[in-house]
């Protein structure tokens, strides 16, 4: 009976060990500051495009200054993006949660899991002639990196393991952005991006297409915030 008890009481815990995680989670610091930024990922918010000349092209929104010095071309910019937090190591959604709040303890930096920018209007790039590129958007995250201690499944990393963790950094909105239901924008960067003519003819603006269909599901009467959702959905599965 006892060896039958003492069997019980063993299988009673493998959940419990089973579902351990890592305890404590120290972060490198620099001057004092654990959080720290670094450019995520450009993102092409435009159709890449080739400057034919004789004059040097002007994309996007019209230049205000010297317009007789440019061949104007008013093409779309900006579009439906979404951005994601990340980490450096691979497992469930349940431990990847498990971390990013362990993380966030010990930092004070939250995780944000997913949001989506709108970036458009007001956006130009004179470009010389007989060069290539697009116009690209460069998100801005905020990271920690350290290191990870008492950690006692298989499930989460050994401990001493090093970490980097990122989150999209966000704005308030401006008129340069917008974020379905009045969220905070992605922080980041708007600039032509130079590449060869190849490059540039295989360039796509993925996000400027779901922008064209949020706005058409808009006039049609469709729940824009659901669109803008779907969207956003589809641009963080394809980036």
């Amino acid at each position: 009976m006892i060896s039958n008890l003492l069997t019980l009481s063993l299988v009673a815990l493998l959940p419990a060990l089973a579902a351990a995680d890592c305890t404590t989670f120290t972060p490198d610091t620099q001057d004092g500051q654990a959080v720290y930024t670094t450019p995520g990922r450009t993102i092409a918010i435009s159709d890449g495009q080739t400057c034919a000349g004789p004059k040097e092209c002007w994309y996007g929104s019209p230049p205000t200054v010297n317009v007789s010095s440019y061949n104007i071309y008013d093409i779309m910019v900006g579009g439906l993006i979404t951005d994601n937090r990340t980490i450096s190591i691979s497992g469930s959604q349940d431990t990847l949660n498990s971390l990013y709040t362990l993380i966030t303890k010990a930092t004070n930096l939250t995780f944000i899991p997913s949001v989506t920018t709108n970036e458009t209007d007001g956006f130009g790039f004179g470009v010389q002639a007989n060069s290539s590129g697009y116009v690209g958007f460069t998100p801005t995250h905020n990271c920690v990196k350290g290191t990870v201690s008492g950690c006692s499944s298989q499930e989460f990393p050994n401990d001493g393991t090093v970490l980097e963790a990122c989150s999209p950094k966000t704005v308030q909105n401006n008129d340069k952005c917008t974020t379905p239901g009045g969220y905070d924008c992605v922080a980041g960067t708007v600039s032509w991006v130079a590449t060869d003519r190849e490059t540039a003819n295989e360039t796509h603006c993925t996000p400027c297409a779901l922008e064209r269909q949020a706005s058409a599901g808009a006039v049609k009467g469709t729940d824009i915030a659901l669109v803008m959702a779907v969207a956003g959905a589809v641009v963080a599965f394809m980036v």
